[in-house]
């Protein structure tokens, strides 16, 4: 294989791990920016107990179970899809029953737009992160690409001189 090859190789690799990479940090900034100072009323459906939990507990990816109604409108200009949960339950620890059972989240349509501006900051500061990263790699990439064209083009030349020099010979010989 000729360099240029391997530099297509390595950067369809560094670019495909950049954007896993990137997706998994956004993914989790956005979940740790939820549950910032965020504290959630749980009801637990067992027992019927009030209680908080913190929004890092809320956040966690749990057992969901939750019936729910959306709705599309206009809002600025943009078609907006909103989602009005009726019953939004997930499984908790219960300090009552003493063990995890589903506890319906008292106040998610409140949660759900609090979470809503950080999210969007969130996804904005990752595709900004993942535009310059690829955009790096392909500067980077430009590097072993040009000296393969250089190196390329040195050897077209030097069969052209090889070539005049074997027609010159030619030539000369014939006389």
């Amino acid at each position: 294989m000729d360099l240029e090859t391997i530099a297509l190789i390595a950067m369809g690799g560094c670019l495909f791990l950049w954007l896993v990479v990137n997706f998994i940090i956004t993914l989790h900034n956005v979940r740790k920016a939820k549950a910032a100072g965020l504290t959630v009323q749980v009801q637990c459906e067992k027992c019927g107990t009030i209680y908080e939990v913190t929004g890092k507990e809320a956040t966690r990816p749990a057992m969901i179970k939750y019936k729910k109604s959306s709705r599309t409108h206009i809002s600025n200009g943009a078609f907006v899809n909103t989602q009005k949960y009726s019953h939004y339950a997930k499984k908790f620890y219960c300090p009552c029953c003493d063990k995890k059972t589903y506890g319906k989240v008292l106040d998610i349509q409140e949660l759900q737009y609090e979470g809503q501006d950080s999210t969007i900051k969130e996804l904005g500061k990752g595709f900004l992160r993942m535009v310059i990263g690829c955009t790096i790699i392909l500067i980077l990439a430009q590097i072993p690409l040009q000296i393969g064209k250089k190196q390329r083009e040195r050897e077209v030349q030097q069969m052209k001189e090889q070539q005049y020099e074997d027609l010159k010979n030619k030539a000369d010989n014939r006389n």
